[in-house]
């Protein structure tokens, strides 16, 4: 079952739903999630899907609807679904065991010093993680950007981050980590 999570509607909307345990189920979940909410988001049932075109980076996006920005991401168990008038980027994530290559590589050094300070260092690594891809995604770079020079301290539900080009958003929905990206136009 579909569910809208609660984001400031000027940015956008944000859509969740279970997915199954394959990529492919996953996969399918996601892009079905898209068509739906592409439905609600255009108030109007469409005859037949929405068409896809992709950017040169390979960043899909509707054909007919070209100032309407999406982005998808699922997991084992998890798929969702950002709508927005802006470029945007989300990503979700079951929280997952700290990687210490994947800390040396792709954090700032005041990120792994969170991670040595905090009590739950798994899920903060999945947080942190999250954050950084759903800005990549944005930006439609992928895991090629620098992720090192992006930085995020979290306090609470408020993130804060070295981005004045970009507002992030993050929940916990049981134990999935899902953050959100809207750039500043």
């Amino acid at each position: 079952m579909m569910r809208r999570l609660l984001l400031p509607k000027m940015y956008g909307s944000l859509y969740v739903c279970p997915a199954g345990n394959s990529p492919k189920e996953q996969h399918e979940t996601a892009y079905n999630l898209l068509y739906t909410c592409a439905e609600l988001y255009f108030h109007k049932e469409h005859t037949e899907k929405p068409s896809l075109s992709r950017t040169e980076s390979g960043k899909p996006y509707f054909t007919e609807f070209p100032d309407v920005h999406f982005n998808l991401s699922h997991c084992n168990g998890m798929a969702v679904c950002l709508l927005s008038k802006y470029e945007c980027g989300v990503d979700v994530e079951q929280c997952r065991k700290l990687r210490p290559k994947v800390v040396e590589k792709v954090f700032s050094p005041d990120e792994k010093r969170a991670l040595k300070e905090t009590d739950n260092p798994d899920f903060l690594f999945t947080r942190l993680w999250t954050l950084k891809e759903s800005y990549v995604k944005a930006l439609g770079k992928g895991i090629a950007y620098p992720m090192k020079t992006l930085n995020f301290q979290l306090d609470g539900d408020f993130v804060y981050s070295n981005r004045p080009d970009a507002c992030f958003w993050h929940l916990t929905e049981g134990n999935f980590a899902i953050s959100m990206c809207i750039l500043r136009n």
